[in-house]
């Protein structure tokens, strides 16, 4: 019977659809070539050549579902979604889509989707892990926001009346305008509540504290006789030596109804000897030190993560 059916189906001439009761191999030509530049990562590749297999067999659940990974190899969560859904229409059954989809929910915080969803894949499903590289994006991105309204910082500890809050706020703001997709502005503390408003769907408001504290060491400068006999350290042995610390507390909210998004805490220190380099720029370092895990909060952050593609057509209708 199997062999009366693969002869219907070379009788044909299919090479791409997949008939009813036609189990066909994973065919060769622009999928074959997608999944290898899946596993090279190569994701703007490997989406156009997929996108060419789907449009000859839309209704393949197993080029779609692999459409989708190259899809979230590019960042495209929200439409690779939309493709495992698809896939999951075509192959109800499929255990991998279903992996697969419930993996990209949650990334964009429907974590509901993947509730009754086991690793690993059901049994009989030709196909195999890859791990990816992807943008797994921050609270922000994920709401929709495109603008970010950053409010001075309050300042507290030593720092209190120097204005680094300000200055703070606007170092963070030139580097999210060098980002794609979002825009920052400045805003005093008294202006943001001005922001809240049920039409400001598309903004994000972020404000916080920052503490700075200094401690001062002193470091022993060890020296050695000639016969290798450690010296007594005396008063002009000792070098002094200064630790910085700061912390950032911030609250991401949305401008539409002041609903909180995220909160974060992060502390830095840098120690530097004061005779060789100045407080300045050991500040510039912790700035810059904060700009690195701040902005993975609004903008998302690399990350490499386990997807299921398939070897063979599944489910195709």
């Amino acid at each position: 019977m199997r062999i009366a059916r693969l002869f219907l189906c070379l009788a044909l001439g299919l090479s791409w659809a997949v008939t009813p009761g036609c189990i066909a191999p994973f065919v060769p030509g622009p999928l074959s070539r997608g999944l290898a530049l899946i596993e090279e990562g190569a994701a703007e590749e490997a989406r156009a050549y997929i996108e060419r297999a789907v449009a000859s067999d839309p209704g393949s659940a197993a080029l779609r579902n692999n459409l989708a990974v190259a899809l979230e190899m590019a960042g495209e969560h929200e439409q690779a979604c939309q493709e495992y859904k698809q896939a999951a229409s075509l192959s109800p059954e499929s255990a991998c889509i279903r992996q697969n989809l419930g993996r990209c929910s949650m990334i964009l915080g429907a974590k509901d989707v993947a509730g009754d969803i086991q690793w690993p894949a059901g049994k009989n499903e030709e196909c195999r892990i890859v791990a990816i590289e992807t943008v797994l994006p921050g609270p922000a991105w994920a709401a929709g926001f495109d603008r970010c309204v950053l409010v001075d910082f309050e300042e507290a500890g030593l720092i209190e009346g120097l204005d680094l809050g300000r200055e703070l706020a606007d170092y963070l703001a030139r580097s999210i305008n060098q980002l794609e997709g979002i825009k920052a502005e400045r805003s005093p503390s008294s202006e943001a509540a001005g922001r809240l408003q049920p039409e400001n769907r598309s903004v994000m408001i972020v404000r916080g504290s920052l503490n700075l504290t200094e401690q001062v060491l002193k470091a022993v400068l060890k020296s050695e006789s000639s016969e290798g006999v450690l010296i007594k350290a005396r008063q002009e042995n000792f070098r002094e030596k200064k630790k910085l610390t700061i912390t950032v507390q911030f609250t991401v909210l949305s401008a539409a109804d002041g609903s909180v998004l995220s909160e974060k805490k992060i502390e830095e220190t840098k120690q530097y000897d004061s005779a060789q380099y100045a407080a300045s720029s050991a500040l510039v370092d912790l700035f810059e030190a904060v700009e690195k895990r701040f902005l993975p909060e609004i903008a998302g952050t690399k990350a490499t993560q386990e997807r299921y593609v398939y070897l063979r057509q599944v489910g195709s209708r």
